[in-house]
């Protein structure tokens, strides 16, 4: 195939893999959606077959769901599966494997790593900025920093899962992503309550800075990590409710 034939086929690729779920449906999720992104590669390999056109077209139909910001890991991969696929390098059952066995992992990461992970990261750095200088410049940092990591790791992402194709299950299991994303909750977690705290701390004694709040924010982020999560929330609730009585009296201490 044409390199640069390839090359503008795969810039499609990538620009269509941001509107993943752009095609929602109740059955099968975002098949449609990974199917659409497909399309370019489908149309160029079998322009001149149409039964097998349709026949993959209908195999990226099959039910889809996985993270959208890593996704673009796993199209890689797929695409140069199916271009291996249609020179009869490999079989149509690797790729469904592979297709099902990632999107589940994919997923499950992805969701660890970019909602509960750089997401609320981003959010902390736009929230302090926003208390250090304006609302506005705190939206925008946010915007800056998520969308920032969004775009380096859909574009890095795709062009690995480009390279290694299948060998890219093995590269993610070898990097043991869990473990960094234990180290990505503890962090979320600490911050998060010693953000709040902080900032209620801060509506009692209108000072700027206050060693307290950020003090018992942290205390209570190590118990967000030690102690069941529910049971931290529930406790740190109830604090938020008696806080026009209990803090005064803190503070007096």
């Amino acid at each position: 195939m044409d390199m640069v034939k390839v090359g503008g086929i795969l810039l499609k690729i990538i620009w269509r893999s941001f509107f993943l779920q752009a095609w929602w449906n109740f059955e099968r999720l975002q098949s449609i959606g990974l199917l659409y992104t497909l399309l370019p590669l489908l149309d160029h390999l079998y322009k001149n077959e149409r039964e097998k056109y349709f026949q993959r077209k209908k195999f990226y139909e099959e039910y889809f769901n996985t993270n959208p910001l890593f996704f673009p890991i796993m199209l890689g991969a797929l695409v140069k599966m199916e271009m291996e696929y249609a020179g009869g390098k490999i079989k149509e059952d690797i790729i469904s494997s592979f297709k099902v066995r990632m999107m589940s992992t994919l997923g499950a990461i992805g969701d660890t790593y970019g909602w509960a992970g750089f997401r609320p990261l981003s959010a902390f750095a736009g929230i302090l900025i926003g208390v250090l200088i304006s609302p506005v410049a705190g939206l925008i940092v946010f915007v800056v920093i998520y969308n920032s990591f969004s775009f380096f790791l859909r574009i890095r992402g795709f062009f690995l899962g480009y390279r290694y194709g299948v060998e890219i299950v093995d590269m993610i299991g070898n990097r043991n992503p869990y473990r960094i994303a234990k180290i990505l909750f503890t962090v979320n977690s600490v911050l998060s309550a010693s953000l709040f705290s902080y900032l209620i701390f801060w509506s009692y004694v209108h000072q700027f800075f206050s060693f307290e709040g950020v003090f018992a924010g942290f205390v209570i982020g190590l118990f967000m990590v030690i102690f069941p999560g529910d049971f931290v929330i529930l406790f740190y609730y109830i604090i938020l409710i008696t806080g026009d009585r209990l803090w005064p009296e803190i503070l007096k201490m």
